[in-house]
């Protein structure tokens, strides 16, 4: 089938194309971030819907509960043998400590976000806390609404005229906020039927809406265009350019459970009766799911695959090389343009910072040959819907789900956007209340003791090796000296007068959601575009916001800084009053395998300016790939991997967790002498109770991936290595585990090889 407004080229099949990268930007929460919301606001909703649930699945309800010492004596089997496979014997009966959750991060994520929602929820933002600021309150008010909204089903579609049942469905003869906003950018779902209203419509191609849209609203259909910190220029902004993969990933998930049930062409008829009471026609329908399938599956990476976060600078005038010859970079530039006043206009020769940039070829293809066909322009409005719609509408999100538990998952959906907003929008002011309400600095210092031993730890270890030359020494001493950590707050953020200042921008939080979340979006996407072609530098309190009550941590790269929200500040992580062996066997493993993401094979390779910049000599480089290939071949013949290649697919996670357990043992050891601890009835070492904290992270819950295949499972997280091998492949890694343990050489934890990490 040939589609209207599509190249020949995409619908057969894009062919691969040569990228100069230039660097490599990938958040390592992003597809974490999407996971652990939409799961703890499954929780969240239980803590309205059903209570005793939840503390089936959880047990309390606070990030402070539970005793650590009594889950690893429940989790230890004494009986099996920690020289056969260490995971067994520490997870034994993972299934009685993790509950029903599946593991330790979600438990934990889980009890984080109930406790700390149901404390922003009763928050009297009318008559606050002295200790509270503006943007404290601010942000109280607009979590309260978008949940008040989402649980009473709370909808900004106005029933102006009557109302006709069709399928069941309620059809309205006018829209409400939704409708408005598309048309104040012509565009309607479906199509107007009239040719004069359809003439109009194909005035501005879907180029300039999609600037305008994300420069000036700060919403992200398809793109993602905004303002950012121009890496060669500190001070200074460029145009950074992504194709927007959460919103898309979401879209495809979504799009499945719609074919499963039967419901994909009910979707398009439900929000066109919803917002126009008109059907779409038939043909128009059909044309958009071929359209939509050729994008999901041109532009998104297969299950399983890292996506490709690739970041290249392009000037405008090369564009094209990125986005097919189809969308030259004028046709961006003059959009852009449009939205700048005179003295601040872009040329071609100004560069971008380009991520995604082979998704980006698909969208090019797309939008360059064809910018005002009617199957693109109602396109992008139904993707502009689904934007919306968590903030606007139960109805229009009940559209996009199964009929089974509708309007429960429609209450989960828009919650989990609650938090998803709220993390892009003001991620610092929810770390700062969740850091007044359930930790002190005492607790931060000791994370940041942790923090502090384990550099020290790597920068010890890189002045002992003796397989690298000193000028890689110096250039890896440089890096370390350079690393830049957050450790439960940014330090430049965390006093009310940083707070405030910072927010400035966002509003009064008047109205419904979708008026303040609006509102939000405008005046943040004003307050960035100020800075794009400024004349004086601008230097923010932070370059970058990134989410504080996620139950993980992450490196950035160019950024080179190591970020451990507060959220993991809790049992079975760190908690400073229990003995050192557990807190940092856990937490402490956590701090060095995000450091050593700052030195491994994939991330290492980039300057501050995003340049690639290897400061490895020839000889050290070389000496490095044998050790690297060495820890593929661990890996890839662990008896655990189920005939994945773990050690290609996982690379940079696998050399995080060997060389990170490496340093933490090593600061760990800076300690000096700790003592023994009994768990139920066995007395352990200290050295013994670190690596069995190492590895109770990692326990999951049996059955959590039941029905599904080892080839399925592996599919959906080949990029990490199974939980089973996080735990034992490090420890055979290590001759103090098997010396600790007195595993005989030979057995499975004590190989007669291993390789040498840093």
């Amino acid at each position: 089938m040939i589609v209207e407004g599509v190249p020949k080229e995409l619908q057969h099949g894009m062919p691969p194309i040569a990228i100069a990268t230039l660097g490599y930007a990938e958040p390592r929460w992003n597809l974490y971030l999407v996971v652990a919301v939409v799961g703890a606001m499954l929780a969240i909703s239980g803590t309205f819907l059903a209570p005793a649930g939840l503390r089936y699945v959880i047990g309390c309800q606070s990030p402070q509960c539970g005793d650590w010492f009594e889950d690893l004596s429940m989790s230890i089997s004494p009986r099996r043998k920690p020289c056969d496979d260490f995971y067994e014997f520490v997870c034994a009966n993972r299934n009685t400590t993790q509950g029903a959750t599946v593991n330790a991060f979600l438990k934990l994520q889980i009890r984080v976000a109930l406790s700390f929602f149901k404390q922003l929820l009763l928050l009297d933002t009318d008559l606050p806390d002295a200790n509270l600021v503006s943007a404290h309150v601010k942000t109280a008010r607009f979590m309260q609404r978008c949940m008040q909204e989402a649980i009473n089903a709370g909808d900004d579609i106005l029933l102006i005229h009557h109302v006709v049942i069709i399928s069941s469905v309620r059809a309205c003869s006018r829209a409400g906020f939704v409708s408005n906003f598309l048309a104040q950018y012509n565009l309607s779902w479906p199509p107007p039927q009239d040719p004069a209203a359809r003439s109009a419509q194909v005035e501005r191609s879907v180029v300039d809406l999609l600037v305008e849209l994300s420069l000036v609203r700060g919403v992200h259909p398809l793109l993602r265009i905004v303002p950012d910190v121009y890496f060669k220029r500190r001070g200074y902004y460029s145009l950074h350019v992504e194709f927007n993969l959460a919103f898309m990933y979401e879209w495809a998930a979504v799009r499945k459970l719609l074919l499963a049930s039967g419901r994909l062409g009910a979707f398009f008829d439900i929000t066109a009766l919803l917002l126009s009471g008109r059907r779409p026609h038939p043909q128009l329908v059909e044309r958009l799911m071929a359209l939509d399938n050729m994008l999901l599956t041109a532009a998104l990476p297969p299950m399983g695959d890292r996506p490709n976060m690739t970041t290249s600078y392009v000037r405008f005038s090369d564009l094209s090389n990125l986005t097919s010859p189809s969308f030259p970079g004028h046709m961006l530039l003059d959009a852009v343009n449009n939205v700048l006043p005179p003295s601040r206009r872009l040329t071609e020769d100004d560069e971008l910072v380009v991520t995604n940039g082979p998704y980006l070829r698909v969208v090019g293809q797309l939008l360059g040959p064809s910018p005002a066909s009617e199957t693109l322009r109602s396109y992008v409005s139904l993707m502009l819907i689904r934007y919306l719609a968590p903030s606007t509408s139960t109805r229009l999100v009940s559209s996009q789900l199964p009929m089974e538990g509708n309007a429960l998952n429609a209450a989960l959906f828009r919650l989990a956007h609650c938090v998803a907003d709220a993390m892009q929008l003001v991620p610092y002011v929810m770390g700062d209340l969740f850091v007044r309400w359930h930790l002190d600095e005492n607790e931060l210092d000791g994370a940041r003791d942790i923090v502090s031993r384990v550099r020290n730890a790597t920068r010890s270890g890189f002045l002992a090796l003796r397989w690298i030359d000193e000028e890689t020494r110096r250039g890896a001493l440089r890096r370390i000296d350079n690393l830049a950590s957050l450790v439960g707050h940014p330090d430049n953020v965390s006093r009310m007068d940083q707070l405030n200042r910072h927010y400035a921008f966002l509003p009064a939080m008047r109205g419904s959601y979708a008026q303040m979340l609006t509102a939000s979006r405008d005046a943040d996407a004003r307050r960035l575009l100020r800075r794009l072609r400024a004349s004086d530098p601008f230097f923010p309190a932070v370059d970058v916001e990134l989410p504080m009550i996620l139950v993980n941590a992450f490196y950035l790269p160019i950024y080179h800084v190591m970020v451990i929200p507060p959220a993991i500040m809790f049992a079975p992580f760190y908690r400073r009053a229990l003995p050192a062996a557990l807190n940092y066997g856990s937490l402490g493993h956590v701090v060095g395998h995000e450091i050593t993401h700052g030195f491994d094979p994939e991330l290492s390779l980039y300057n501050e300016s995003g340049l690639r910049e290897d400061w490895w000599t020839t000889r050290s480089r070389a000496n490095f790939d044998q050790r690297v290939k060495c820890l593929r071949r661990l890996y890839n013949e662990a008896p655990w991997s189920r005939g994945v290649n773990y050690g290609d697919t996982a690379l940079s996670e696998n050399f995080a967790d060997c060389g990170g357990l490496d340093k933490v043992y090593r600061s760990f050891k800076s300690l000096g002498p700790q003592p023994s601890q009994r768990l139920g009835h066995t007395s352990y070492t200290a050295d013994q109770l670190f690596f069995i904290s190492s590895c109770y992270k990692w326990c999951t819950v049996e059955g959590a991936m039941r029905g599904r295949s080892p080839t399925d499972e592996s599919e959906a997280i080949k990029f990490y290595s199974p939980m089973h091998m996080r735990c034992n492949v490090p420890l055979m890694n290590m001759p103090e585990f098997a010396e600790h343990f007195n595993c005989e050489q030979g057995t499975v934890m004590n190989p007669r090889v291993r390789c040498e990490t840093f």
